[in-house]
C-alpha cells in the first residue's frame, strides 16, 4: 500500500477526512503545525512547520502521494499568508521533488477567484513564445504570432464582458497543448498558423543539441535547468 501524507491535519477539512482515508489508505501519515486535539491511538502524526523546509523534507521521507491541506485558509496579515501559503507551499511542492514523491493533490480555493477586486477588470494573457514565425518543434505548439497578441490586449481592454479572465496568447497552432476555448467566445480569431512555418522550425530543430526535456515540455529550457528525473522516461513525442 502507498504511503500518504496529509497535511493540515487539524484543520476543518483534515479533520473529517481523518475519518475516511485510513479505509483507503491504511499507511497514512498525518502532519499539522500543532497535534490535532483528538488524535487517535492508531493515528500517525508529525509535527511540521510548513515555512521550514528541513521540517517539511522530513515528513516527506519516504512518501508516496501527498494530500495538501496546510495553509492559512482564512483571510489574514499579509506576513501570515506568505509563510503559510506561498513559503509553505514552495517548500511543499520543492520536498516533494527532493524525495521522490509520485503524486500531489494540491488544495486551492474558489476563494482565489471569488471576488473581483474593486471592479478592476482583469485579463491575464499566458503568453506561448511571441515573434514572427516559431523557432523549433516545440514552439510550433505555443507561437503568438504579435498580431495575435494584438487582438487578445484589445479584447481585455476593450470587450464588454470582461471581469477577471485567463487566456492563452496563443495563434492557430494545429499542435497546442492548451484549450484556449474562452478567447474564442470573447472574439479571438487567430491569423497566425504555425503549421504554415513546419519546415523552417524542423530544420531550426535539426541545429539544435538534443535536449529531451528542453524539448518535451512546455517550460522548455526552464525545465532543464533543474531537472533530476530520469531523462530515458519522457515518451518520445516526435
Amino acid at each position: 500500500m502507498p504511503r500518504i501524507l496529509m497535511t493540515g491535519a487539524a484543520g476543518g477539512i483534515g479533520t473529517g477526512l481523518r475519518k475516511l482515508l485510513p479505509a483507503i489508505y491504511p499507511d497514512l501519515l498525518l502532519s499539522d503545525i500543532r497535534k490535532p486535539a483528538d488524535l487517535g491511538p492508531k493515528e500517525r502524526f508529525k509535527a511540521a512547520e510548513l515555512s521550514d523546509l528541513a521540517q517539511v523534507e522530513a515528513i516527506c521521507e519516504g512518501v508516496d502521494g501527498i494530500l495538501h491541506f496546510g495553509g492559512y485558509s482564512v483571510e489574514g496579515p499579509w506576513d501570515v499568508i506568505l509563510q503559510s501559503n506561498i513559503i509553505g507551499c514552495y517548500n511543499l511542492f520543492e520536498a516533494a521533488r527532493k524525495k521522490g514523491v509520485k503524486r500531489v493533490v494540491f488544495a486551492s480555493s474558489n476563494h482565489a477567484v471569488g471576488f473581483y477586486k474593486y471592479g478592476m477588470k482583469v485579463t491575464c494573457l499566458r503568453i506561448g513564445n511571441f515573434g514572427d514565425k516559431p523557432l523549433d518543434h516545440r514552439r510550433l505548439s505555443i507561437w503568438l504570432k504579435p498580431e495575435d497578441l494584438v487582438q487578445l490586449c484589445r479584447i481585455g481592454l476593450e470587450h464588454p464582458d470582461i471581469h477577471f479572465e485567463i487566456l492563452y496568447g496563443a495563434s492557430y497552432n494545429e499542435r497546442s497543448w492548451w484549450d484556449n476555448h474562452r478567447a474564442y467566445d470573447l472574439g479571438y480569431r487567430p491569423s497566425g498558423r504555425a503549421e504554415d512555418f513546419r519546415e523552417h522550425a524542423f530544420a531550426e530543430q535539426a541545429k539544435l543539441p538534443p535536449d529531451p526535456v528542453s524539448d518535451f515540455y512546455q517550460g522548455g529550457a526552464f525545465c532543464s535547468m533543474e531537472f533530476a528525473g530520469d531523462s530515458s522516461r519522457i515518451i518520445d513525442w516526435k
